[in-house]
């Protein structure tokens, strides 16, 4: 054991401790590697005190329209106009233009709107799985009970025995590796 002292009711860093210190890993690289002790293998995900939440993220998705919507939108305006005969003379004078081009982009529109289907599914997947990380982080650092508290219940993160977060956090307070100290040195350095 080193002399050097720790934060909170331990009184001192482990060797192995203060070398992960020296190594600096970022915080991401730290709660992936504890995730990957816990035994979950899904594909690494960032992590930084300013992420979205995932109430957060599906807040952002509700608000934002996707352009497959807006190219819709814009078929059925067509579509409507022409079944009243709205502007018959300027529909008149495109010809077939829009029956042609409307489809070809309602077309691409789908596409792009798969492609944005997917992507906010990996938000919304991304989202959740840093909840269950920023919960693990906050159980292990040594700042006042209450804003642990706050801020996990603001997360919604199930934190009963078998929650994903708390096997995680078991994996950040594993005797054998230098997570918690890690964790607790960014933290201090914020």
């Amino acid at each position: 054991m080193s002399d050097v002292g720790g934060v909170g009711s331990r009184q001192a860093f482990r060797d192995d401790e203060l070398e992960a210190m020296r190594r600096d890993e970022a915080t991401t690289t730290t709660v992936n590697k504890a995730r990957r002790d816990a035994g979950f293998k899904e594909s690494d995900v960032s992590v930084r005190g300013d992420d979205r939440t995932l109430n957060e993220v599906l807040e952002h998705q509700k608000m934002h329209g996707g352009a497959a919507e807006a190219v819709a939108a814009a078929t059925h305006a067509f579509e409507l106009g022409e079944a009243l005969q709205v502007g018959e003379h300027t529909l008149h004078g495109l010809g077939r233009t829009p029956h042609v081009v409307l489809p070809l982009a309602a077309f691409a529109a789908g596409q792009y709107g798969m492609y944005e289907m997917e992507k906010e599914k990996l938000e919304k997947k991304d989202g959740a799985t840093r909840d269950q990380l920023h919960a693990a982080i906050l159980v292990h650092l040594d700042v006042p009970t209450g804003f642990k508290q706050e801020e996990i219940a603001k997360l919604g993160v199930d934190m009963r025995n078998q929650s994903a977060a708390v096997k995680i956090s078991n994996s950040i307070a594993a005797d054998n590796k230098p997570y918690a100290a890690m964790l607790q040195l960014h933290c201090d350095q914020a």
